[in-house]
């Protein structure tokens, strides 16, 4: 339901038409009754009328303009809110559109995505500290160098399917930047003027502490996972196997820092999935407005 905001006449006029009009209606209506019972209209019949009139005005001056005043001030209520209700649309639309067109996933896949990132935390670097440095890698060493490539050309799949272009992710984070700026400023205060219900604190807290996203197109990330991972996949069909160092220093070095980075887009991926969340308690605000 549209909140209700009263408005009002002036103080001043509030006194003339809905205090001493009625009084003077009611002395006129007493003067009336009194010069009826003796008889005194018989000969001013047009006075008659007039002064009739006149008592009537006094009554019915007040509550024609209350009424009026009621009805202009409920219209011009609804107006109101149906602005800021189609704004409240608008924004928390554009908020959506950016927030599920960052990636090509739902929910569901964005939260698998980001375990298997953190899973990929398997570091080469300690593969490497564990064996012998100069000679063939153990066969222990092997099943975890081949761990660590499954893993990451699992999280290469992913990353193809999810991603977008950097251009349609500028966009996006563009939109959701403008959108919710807009929405915090000029519809928030819209919708606490006119009383109607806003984000619970914690809900608004959390929205607010980040007002932009970072969209991870992986399109650096990629290709180099890609050539690590296809010469991996030679260094472990080669017979025989090259020692673990000249892994390390082709493959190893770069796979570990690539964990650093998939950490880093991990945590962006959890912030957008945080959003998405916090999404459904301003999409329920907008249908109960």
């Amino acid at each position: 339901m549209a909140p209700h905001r009263k408005f009002g006449l002036s103080y001043g006029m509030k006194i003339v038409i809905f205090a001493f009009t009625p009084t003077a209606g009611v002395a006129f209506l007493t003067f009336g009754l009194l010069r009826d019972a003796r008889g005194s209209w018989a000969a001013w019949p047009y006075a008659t009328n007039m002064f009739t009139a006149l008592t009537g005005a006094c009554f019915g001056i007040p509550l024609a303009i209350g009424v009026l005043q009621e009805i202009a001030s409920q219209q011009a209520d609804r107006a109101q809110w149906k602005i800021t209700r189609r704004m409240l649309v608008v924004n928390v639309a554009d908020i959506s559109d950016s927030l599920h067109g960052a990636y090509r996933a739902t929910l569901a896949e964005l939260r698998a995505v980001s375990a298997l990132m953190r899973h990929c935390h398997l570091r080469p670097t300690s593969i490497y500290d564990s064996s012998e440095k100069g000679g063939s890698p153990s066969v222990l060493v092997l099943a975890e160098i081949r761990h660590l490539v499954d893993a990451h050309i699992e999280l290469e799949d992913w990353m193809r399917k999810i991603a977008i272009d950097r251009q349609l992710a500028n966009v996006l984070e563009g939109q959701y930047s403008a959108a919710w700026d807009f929405l915090d400023g000029q519809v928030r205060a819209r919708l606490l003027e006119s009383g109607a219900p806003w984000l619970p604190r914690d809900v608004y807290v959390k929205l607010r502490s980040s007002c932009s996203i970072n969209v991870v197109t992986f399109e650096t990330l990629l290709p180099e996972v890609s050539s690590r991972i296809e010469y991996s996949k030679r260094f472990l069909s080669s017979n025989p196997v090259p020692s673990i160092y000249e892994w390390h220093n082709s493959a190893g070095y770069y796979l570990s820092a690539v964990v650093n980075n998939l950490t880093l887009a991990a945590s962006s991926i959890d912030n957008l999935i945080e959003k998405r969340e916090l999404l459904v308690y301003v999409e329920n605000l907008v249908a109960k407005s």
